[in-house]
């Protein structure tokens, strides 16, 4: 009998598709800064598109570090080195391939790392960015003229909505769904009526909306489909008050409910007891402050499509 054919292959001659199984178990620190060491069969395997799909961030170990500013902790110098390191080897082995890329929420980033991926990725599809960045409008604009695919946006906070939704409107063509933490006023909804009229998908969850915004969009979006105001609270202002008392807070009314009857899905947190709703509407909120929530929050959306 020959005992040769009974032993198992060495781990360099594993047949291609059950390497690529192997691989994609790993996250993304392991994947190239172990894995793709290996040899050079599991170098050239590590170059498959399958694997590069979707990049994501948040399965790699980092260690946070506790600051004064909001969200109040933030990733660790070498934790920060080791994920950059691991995005620019990605980006190399992707060669282009990259369609989905999910920041790790305590990441820091800056305008020109951004600009950077951007450069690499041409067919993104979905970008999750972190609470923690650095990146300027002029290098958001930069970034987006390479995402002529992008259709999906997770922003925590989105400042100057008017230049950041003309870009999206501009560049991005299949532009259909955001996620955003930050207060939702009339100027950001008339934005989204002027430059992506095409958005399909909103998700607002557990954030400050005012009443005349969130009416006047659901008004002029004719091809809105989804609007998630899940642990949002509602502002709005009474005019039998002064100025500077005239705005007070409440969960999502009839009002806004009928408003959006012709929506697909219309998605509210249905329970009178829920804490998260309580809390946000009964609190001193000038702000809902969504970092309070933190990774979780920024992780779970009501719609699937949106979640980490």
């Amino acid at each position: 009998m020959d005992r040769q054919s009974t032993r198992p292959t060495g781990w360099a001659d594993l047949p291609n598709d059950l390497l690529v199984r192997i691989l994609l178990s790993l996250n993304i620190v392991d994947l190239v800064m172990g894995a793709a060491r290996t040899c050079r069969s599991w170098r050239a395997t590590s170059k498959d598109a399958e694997l590069w799909e979707t990049v994501d961030l948040t399965t790699s170990k980092i260690n946070l570090v506790r600051v004064a500013l909001s969200p109040y902790y933030m990733i660790n110098e070498e934790s920060g080195n080791r994920l950059k390191l691991a995005l620019n080897a990605a980006l190399n082995l992707s060669r282009g391939n990259m369609t989905c890329l999910i920041f790790n929420f305590y990441t820091y980033i800056k305008g020109r790392e951004l600009i950077s991926a951007a450069q690499r990725t041409p067919n993104l599809k979905r970008l999750v960015l972190p609470a923690w960045n650095q990146i300027d409008m002029e290098a958001f604009e930069e970034a987006v003229k390479y995402w002529k695919d992008l259709h999906s946006l997770t922003i925590p906070y989105i400042y100057r909505s008017e230049n950041i939704l003309s870009s999206l409107g501009t560049h991005c063509k299949n532009f259909s769904e955001m996620k955003i933490l930050s207060p939702f006023h009339l100027d950001f909804a008339k934005a989204i009526i002027a430059h992506v009229p095409n958005l399909k998908v909103l998700s607002l969850q557990c954030v400050v909306v005012y009443k005349d915004a969130v009416l006047h969009l659901l008004t002029n979006m004719k091809h809105l489909e989804v609007l998630n105001l899940t642990h949002s609270v509602v502002a709005d202002f009474n005019p039998q008050h002064g100025p500077e008392q005239n705005l007070f807070f409440q969960r999502v009314n009839g009002e806004i409910s009928e408003r959006a009857v012709h929506l697909k899905k219309f998605i509210l947190c249905t329970d009178e007891l829920c804490p998260k709703c309580s809390e946000n509407t009964l609190a001193d909120h000038s702000l809902i402050r969504w970092y309070e929530f933190g990774e979780e929050h920024w992780r779970q959306d009501e719609v699937p499509s949106l979640a980490v």
